[in-house]
């Protein structure tokens, strides 16, 4: 993708009809320097359309995993302290007619310290609004959405470039949730709105993402796609679901919204919002995101000791609704443990899965027990290439590192450890995740 989005068209005549295939949002373009056959969507529902430009590459980092976004720009003090937490993004809200907070602690030198820092980053631009918005916002027409679209590219790229976030970063609009069903005007407003602001920020070098509801945005945008009129998609997406769910999928509530689209590194989900949470002894407000596309700067992730992953680094994820895991700032190996109370039934409603990459070998696997909140039974699944064995361990009798079992892994078959909360007895007690080590013993 990134070769592809460096062709340009060359002096030499067309000689053969070419048509740029793939899912919504792909980098794919097509021109007489690449290819003269044409080339046909091979994915249902996949848009088929020309770019008018080329999308710039991407000047960041692939992330995915934890990320958050506030208000107001922490300090780099603070935002140095939130380094001990599993995020690894932020969402930085750096411009817009309608933007709540104003600049305070962000500056180009802010955005210097926090990338110096490890930390990736989410610029958000907030201005005018869908017509049928339903918070009776200022808002584009139908008349004028694309000039509108085409003007807030231009100011949100002076404002990303005032704040030292260069050619080929992504800025997210924020459209909030409007009215569906009403009238076709409005639809067709967003869509001018959204692809003027993605044609004039890849005029500008930059790359676009929107922000907005499954219901209305990302609805309409797939339904565009899927009949063809959407032209310039934007490079990707964030949907706001607050369903507690580390994932990038709507699931069935939104049909339309299909898994398929914006799916090569290029979706984010805030899956919780409007709570805080405590790191390094310092608060924040903020809304919580999963994330799977490119942020600016380096998103670094917390590695681990040897062969072991958890809470905040890749190939760990938490499973059901984020508030009833509860985070245990400054306990577990890395600091970074978290808790949850089992269910004394066999459904599992909360969990966590490390899923390691490994070379093929048989590995000894261990599971770090911190000293809190770590009373009850802990249930786990060890799926490998040998087949897939449960181990049910009493948290309470013992803490540090616990063996749980044997994994095998081969060329075709990784290795995957689940926690569930389900089978844990009684409801009162607490389980605990943290890190999982992997010893390879032959």
């Amino acid at each position: 993708d990134a070769v592809i989005a460096t062709a340009r068209r060359s002096a030499a005549p067309d000689t053969g009809s070419r048509a740029a295939a793939g899912s919504p949002g792909s980098s794919a373009t097509s021109t007489s320097d690449v290819s003269t056959t044409s080339r046909a969507a091979v994915t249902a529902g996949a848009a088929v359309s020309a770019r008018p430009s080329a999308v710039p590459v991407s000047t960041g980092t692939t992330l995915t995993g934890m990320a958050f976004d506030t208000c107001a720009a922490p300090s780099t003090s603070t935002m140095k302290a939130w380094r001990s937490s599993p995020y690894a993004a932020a969402g930085i809200y750096i411009g817009g007619a309608l933007r709540a907070c104003g600049d305070g602690n962000l500056s180009a030198s802010w955005v210097s310290t926090v990338k110096g820092q490890g930390w990736g980053l989410i610029p958000i631009y907030v201005g005018l609004q869908a017509p049928c918005n339903t918070a009776g916002l200022r808002s584009f027409s139908a008349s004028n959405a694309a000039a509108q679209g085409k003007a807030a590219a231009a100011d949100a790229v002076a404002a990303a470039k005032r704040f030292g976030l260069g050619a080929g970063t992504t800025i997210e609009y924020d459209l909030e949730n409007y009215h569906v069903g009403t009238t076709t005007s409005c639809r067709t407003a967003v869509l001018a709105f959204v692809t003027a602001w993605t044609t004039a920020l890849h005029g500008s070098g930059y790359r676009s993402g929107v922000y907005g509801n499954p219901g209305a945005l990302m609805n309409d945008l797939s339904r565009a796609s899927a009949a063809g009129t959407l032209t310039t998609p934007p490079d990707q997406i964030w949907f706001a679901l607050w369903n507690g769910l580390q994932t990038t999928s709507a699931q069935s509530g939104y049909p339309d919204f299909k898994d398929s689209y914006w799916k090569s590194h290029q979706r984010m989900h805030q899956y919780r919002g409007d709570f805080t949470e405590t790191w390094g002894g310092v608060s924040i407000s903020i809304d919580a995101d999963w994330v799977d596309t490119q942020v600016a700067g380096p998103a670094t992730r917390t590695t681990y000791p040897g062969l072991a992953l958890g809470p905040g680094s890749a190939g760990f994820v938490f499973t059901g609704s984020m508030v009833y895991w509860r985070p245990q700032p400054g306990q577990g190996v890395m600091g970074r443990s978290y808790w949850t109370h089992p269910n004394d039934d066999s459904t599992e409603y909360n969990g966590a899965t490390w899923a390691p990459q490994l070379a093929a070998g048989t590995y000894t696997v261990q599971a770090y027990v911190p000293a809190s909140g770590s009373t009850g039974r802990a249930k786990y699944t060890l799926t490998s290439a040998s087949g897939t064995t449960t181990k049910t361990l009493d948290q309470s009798t013992s803490k540090g590192y616990r063996t749980i079992g044997t994994v095998v892994v081969t060329k075709d078959t990784a290795a995957r450890v689940h926690l569930g909360d389900n089978g844990g007895g009684s409801t009162s007690s607490t389980i605990a995740v943290d890190s999982m080590l992997f010893t390879k013993t032959s």
